[in-house]
């Protein structure tokens, strides 16, 4: 049987917000026979802080994992001066943070972190990946998850019927 570009089990919609200048992101559902599967939040909530990307998984119309993957740019600095020259240079370093937050029946959760810092000329993803999680103190509350799962919950209800323009701040319309 030959499948067509678009013949999959799974579609998605999306939909770009804008809260301010430093404060925007991108909502990405993903859909299996019409039932919620997964969402895909990337976001820049800061004039300091890199694009972090959240991940909800769930099943049965229940949240049952979120990873958060937190980067941030760095850059190590060197100055030199000598009788004769002043000199400075920088590079770009890459932290990258992964935690994945499993969500138990009982309200709790358990968290498993990995972490890895290198330069960015010479960052290997494959090593990232490669790196075990250990169990991590979870310092996000599970009701800081269920707040912000509910709010991109209601942002899908309103994607459904959007306009084509990107809407206001999906943090402030609530």
């Amino acid at each position: 049987m030959k499948r067509s570009k678009n013949d999959t089990l799974i579609h998605q919609r999306g939909k770009e917000y804008k809260c301010s200048e430093n404060f925007f992101g991108t909502v990405t559902y993903y859909y299996e026979s019409e039932v919620l599967k997964f969402i895909k939040h990337v976001y820049k909530n800061s004039l300091y802080e890199d694009f972090n990307t959240e991940y909800y998984f769930i099943e049965k119309g229940i949240l049952k994992l979120q990873v958060q993957f937190y980067q941030i740019i760095r850059y190590n600095t060197v100055s030199y001066t000598s009788k004769h020259e002043n000199s400075f240079s920088a590079e770009k370093v890459l932290d990258l943070t992964e935690t994945r937050f499993f969500l138990k029946p009982d309200e709790k959760v358990d968290c498993f972190e990995r972490s890895f810092m290198e330069k960015l000329s010479e960052w290997d993803e494959e090593i990232f990946n490669n790196i075990d999680f250990t169990p991590a103190q979870c310092d996000t509350d599970i009701s800081d998850i269920l707040y912000k799962y509910r709010i991109l919950k209601k942002f899908e209800k309103r994607l459904k019927f959007s306009s084509g323009k990107h809407p206001e701040c999906i943090f402030h319309i609530w």
